[in-house]
């Protein structure tokens, strides 16, 4: 017969009181797996990264220009998806532009940012005849990122095992990524780092295992450990010995009040005793860590949150941070889902609040933005999606530079923290009726301080000709000339892992190093400043 203690302490892990996240108590009872060169930093960096749920159209986010421009407008004007290369003025600060004002000629293809590959801050391309790619007209404050050289675009990346040429998609020695246009399994192989292991645990919780996140090995006095989710447990961030933080944006507690938790009878519960057995030690000393959690985020949390949102700083529609505009103020057919929006809001302020907490040197966040798969009516939905991506990345970066304005101490914090975007895959540059399918090679966005963005786009646009050398078939699948394993290692070792544990990350590096004598040959150079 189970003891009325046991039955209250079963209730309230399992029942109205239990905590809602895997990561600060249970995801801490296995054995602690760590490595001899588990780091001890002195600096303080964030990692934030976005994943695109559904496969982003990135053709029609950074627009192809120059020789392909006339070939991509062939293709994508049969579906009203052409944007059109009318240019718009990236010297223009984003509440200036006419897009970010919300006026009537806003639309999902009229007018975009032309920039060049490289070139000074500052500075954006002549004109479209002269420019490699062009920021989609309704993404203003990212153009703006990119003309602040803050911003660098991934070109034709995607899911590899090694390299490929559409000479060697027939070779039987060829191995491709398994279920290649599955949204569930090219999310696996983005969540695990592994483009052929789909059941492996996730690179950044691999991380958190190698680093003893949960061990005091890293973030010795935070209980946060390394991964903190905004966008639901996710595999992308759960380790052997450890799993994220999940919290949800815009709560600032862990445990649900509504449903009759009482941080008080909760507390009691857990409280230790000398007639406890090891396993109920071990439990209630994590659920006091738990509630501790819990504690930390409601006071600093809530105690925080208008600080740099009251001090000036303001979006491109003079309204404050990480606010949700109407229809209306856009000019759009549809409202924002706000989502992005309200999770880099709450990163932005998990951030303010541990960027000067001794003990805490490194985090690496997850958020989601989700309905991608635009298979028909992307007119209608695409347009949202990149203009909540803009606005989004752009307040998260004005209340970076807000808080290094704030606090002298932190005057570099936005060289400390970066932003990087992941999807499933990219979409064919052929069309549907009304939409475009599922395909392979996509962009990626890295933006922050330390970002070199004298090189604002690294890589090769492909070929973007149906059937053209980097096609598939015939429906405008373009095969990657970087791995999300390269472009994921870069980040990486920015971030502070060496290179002796890189591939432990993404096992499969080496297959990309091609002849340089070590994993660091693979690393996608000029991505970050020396």
């Amino acid at each position: 017969m189970i003891s009325l203690q046991r039955r209250r302490l079963l209730q309230t892990l399992l029942g109205a009181g239990a905590a809602r996240m895997t990561g600060a108590g249970v995801s801490m009872l296995a054995p602690a797996l760590g490595h001899a060169s588990a780091p001890s930093f002195d600096d303080f960096k964030v990692l934030v990264v976005l994943y695109q749920h559904g496969g982003n159209d990135s053709y029609n986010m950074l627009v192809p220009l120059a020789d392909k421009y006339q070939e991509y407008r062939d293709i994508r004007t049969q579906a009203g998806l052409a944007v059109d290369n009318t240019e718009l003025d990236c010297s223009a600060p984003p509440g200036d532009n006419q897009y970010a004002q919300g006026l009537d000629s806003l639309s999902y293809t009229h007018g975009l940012f032309p920039f060049s590959a490289s070139g000074a801050p500052g500075q954006c391309a002549a004109s479209s005849d002269d420019a490699e790619f062009g920021v989609n007209g309704l993404m203003p404050e990212l153009a703006g990122l990119f003309r602040d050289g803050d911003a660098v675009a991934i070109a034709n990346m995607g899911s590899l095992i090694h390299r490929v040429d559409r000479g060697s998609l027939d070779d039987p020695d060829t191995r491709l990524p398994p279920f290649l246009y599955a949204h569930n399994h090219q999310l696996r192989a983005m969540e695990t780092g592994w483009a052929d292991n789909l059941q492996a645990t996730g690179w950044a919780g691999r991380l958190a295992d190698l680093w003893l996140a949960h061990a005091g090995r890293v973030n010795p006095e935070s209980l946060l450990g390394l991964n903190v989710s905004y966008g639901g447990p996710s595999r992308m961030m759960t380790g052997t010995s450890n799993r994220p933080v999940v919290l949800e944006p815009g709560r600032y507690s862990l445990f649900d009040y509504s449903r009759g938790f009482d941080p008080g009878y909760f507390g009691e519960l857990n409280a230790a005793s000398s007639l406890d057995g090891p396993m109920r030690r071990l439990l209630k000393s994590r659920h006091r860590d738990s509630l501790e959690l819990h504690q930390m985020l409601e006071d600093t949390l809530s105690d925080s949150y208008d600080h740099f949102y009251s001090q000036g700083a303001r979006n491109s529609y003079d309204q404050k941070l990480f606010t949700v505009p109407s229809t209306q103020t856009l000019g759009l057919q549809k409202a924002l889902g706000g989502k992005l929006l309200g999770a880099l809001g709450d990163v932005a302020q998990m951030i303010d609040v541990h960027k000067n907490m001794s003990g805490v040197n490194r985090l690496i966040f997850f958020v989601e933005h989700s309905n991608y798969d635009t298979h028909s009516n992307q007119s209608t939905y695409h347009p949202r999606l990149l203009r909540e991506l803009s606005l989004a990345i752009g307040d998260f970066q004005a209340a970076l530079r807000k808080m290094e304005e704030l606090d002298p101490d932190n005057s570099d914090l936005t060289s400390r923290v970066t932003l990087c975007t992941l999807s499933d895959f990219g979409r064919t540059m052929g069309v549907n009726h009304t939409g475009t399918d599922h395909a392979w090679g996509m962009h990626g966005l890295v933006v922050g301080g330390a970002v070199d963005g004298t090189n604002r786009l690294l890589g090769t646009v492909p070929d973007i000709g149906l059937g053209g050398a980097d096609d598939t078939g015939s429906k405008g699948r373009f095969i990657p000339s970087i791995a999300v394993d390269q472009y994921l290692a870069t980040i990486m070792d920015w971030f502070g892992v060496n290179e002796d544990d890189m591939s432990l990350l993404f096992p499969n590096l080496a297959n990309f190093q091609g002849s340089a004598p070590s994993l660091s040959g693979a690393y996608l150079q000029g991505l970050f400043r020396a």
